[in-house]
């Protein structure tokens, strides 16, 4: 017998018991789908995010949180949605779980130009569903650290033998990882990653986000000091009994030789998720097939190449292709091309 879904949508209207209990017992579950990155997001100037839910005699089926930036001026006309991670799902087939994304587009494209579901799993049993019904697969790839049976050693034993040697090189240089203290240090930090940031010409959540941030249950901020000193830190997100996401991490402009701190960033998820019998650690994008190579590269070292992908939709054509082409021209002149 068919299962019959029930769409419903917004925060306040979702039972939050119900919805802890499908991250807890369901599959993709991901901390970009809870309900208190949803508060978050909504209590965080500039973000914004609806929830998306449906149910079938009184059970929670699927939960998709759907975020996005307020813009002002002319960006405010050209608005682009996320579900990062992918939405969460229990028992659904993949023509409901179709079903279930076509409401939600269905709801966004009065408001929205284009929408992508980045996936921090394997979806692939729903690609055919999706594909049929106007999503475009993105050939989107990640790293990931195995930690399932390993120790340590094992996990050591897995990269590469340079970067194992440059770890110990940190070690024996007197580095030193720990949660930062207070929001002097989470300052130091966020100052250095947009240092970072703005070498690449990518954009930075300001520091109110970062500080919000850090209240979350599930944020992990670790500094990385020599001598009393920052060099390095991540911003790291914690699904519990599943994966860490290494969100962001850096290195200080000036580092002393022989120091290599996002290498010791990384250790340092790797250690949190076996001391907590986490599955996985996730190094976050790499881009796709024919991008982010020298990104890539680095992280391959640690970890292994996976390619969840991610779905994409347009939903305004007129006003995306505008954007699109917009955007091009300033990249340019950002690049001083033109």
């Amino acid at each position: 017998m068919r299962m019959e879904l029930r769409f419903f949508k917004g925060l306040d209207v979702i039972d939050r018991d119900k919805w802890t209990d499908l991250l807890d017992h369901g599959r993709y579950a991901s901390p970009f789908q809870s309900p208190e990155y949803a508060d978050f997001t909504r209590a965080c100037r500039g973000y914004d995010c609806e929830i998306y839910a449906a149910d079938a005699d009184g059970t929670l089926q699927a939960v998709c949180v759907v975020v996005w930036q307020v813009k002002k001026g002319i960006k405010a006309y050209f608005p682009k949605r996320y579900v990062y991670g992918g939405p969460v799902i229990r028992d659904i087939t993949p023509e409901l779980l179709q079903e279930f994304l076509g409401f939600v587009r269905r709801d966004q494209k009065r408001t929205a130009t284009h929408m992508e579901i980045k996936n921090y799993h394997d979806y692939s049993f729903c690609k055919d569903a999706l594909t049929a019904a106007g999503w475009e697969y993105q050939d989107y790839k990640s790293v990931e650290i195995d930690l399932r049976g390993r120790d340590m050693s094992g996990v050591l034993a897995g990269m590469k033998a340079n970067r194992r040697r440059e770890i110990g090189y940190s070690e024996k240089e007197g580095a030193e990882v720990r949660e930062i203290a207070d929001e002097r240090e989470l300052k130091i930090l966020h100052e250095m990653l947009a240092e970072f940031y703005r070498v690449k010409l990518i954009s930075l959540p300001g520091f109110d986000y970062f500080r919000a941030l850090r209240q979350l249950s599930f944020t992990k901020i670790w500094g990385i000091y020599h001598k009393g000193r920052m060099v390095g830190g991540s911003v790291c997100l914690v699904q519990k009994d599943k994966t860490i996401y290494t969100l962001y991490y850096c290195r200080a402009r000036k580092c002393p030789r022989r120091m290599y701190p996002t290498h010791l960033a990384i250790k340092k998820a790797i250690a949190y998720g076996l001391e907590h019998n986490l599955e996985a650690v996730d190094l976050m994008g790499v881009g796709r097939t024919e991008g982010l190579k020298g990104i890539r590269d680095y992280k391959k070292q640690f970890g292994e190449l996976v390619e969840y992908g991610s779905y994409f939709t347009i939903m305004r054509p007129g006003l995306y292709y505008l954007r699109k082409g917009a955007v091009s021209v300033l990249n340019l002149i950002r690049k001083g091309r033109l």
